[in-house]
Order: C-alpha cells, then structure tokens, then sequence
C-alpha cells in the first residue's frame, strides 16, 4: 500500500530579535516551487500524473543531526504540487531514508 509523507516547509522570519534594525545574516535556504496540478492528482504512490513530470526536484536538502546545516548523508528528492483544495509531496520510493532504513 502507497504510503504519502508529509513534508514540513519551515519558514524564517527577517526580523532581528532584539528589534536594533540590525539584519540577520543571509538564510542559505533554497527555494522549493509547487506547480499547479490542472487534472486530479491520483493519490496512489507513483509519480505517473503529468504534474509529477513537469514539477521540478527538489534536491538541496540539509542535515541537523549529526552536524546543524550539513550535508546529508543521503540524497533525497522530492515534487510538490497543488491545486484549490490540496497541497500534494511526492517522494520517490525508497528516496526518503534514516540511517539504512527506509523512513516511512
């Protein structure tokens, strides 16, 4: 059975804590881009839907453990899509992974 992930999208504020209009150092977060799906995209666990084909990769992930703001150890991809009522992630599977085992 497909099993769908959910991908948490962490955003950054530009503000300075202390409120001296001193701005933060530059994020060396990447951009992610969702692309509008124009038919119903099939919840079933393959990427054969043509926004999968059109939406781009997303590669540029980062490690926090064991080392904040690594490498990963593991290359992760991920395509995210939408549409007026859903937010869609999809995952290749077997491309989500901790330590040797697939993270499901």
């Amino acid at each position: 059975m497909p099993v769908v992930a959910l991908l948490a999208i962490l955003l950054q504020t530009a503000t300075s804590p202390s409120g001296d209009g001193v701005a933060p150092p530059p994020s060396t977060a990447t951009r992610a881009t969702a692309v509008r799906a124009k038919t119903p995209v099939v919840i079933d666990g393959r990427d054969d839907d043509e926004v999968w084909r059109v939406a781009p990769a997303i590669t540029q992930f980062r490690e926090f453990q064991p080392k904040e703001d690594g490498d990963p150890r593991f290359a992760t991809e991920a395509k995210v899509a939408y549409d007026d009522r859903n937010l869609y992630v999809f995952i290749p599977p077997g491309r989500l992974l901790c330590g040797r085992k697939p993270r499901w």
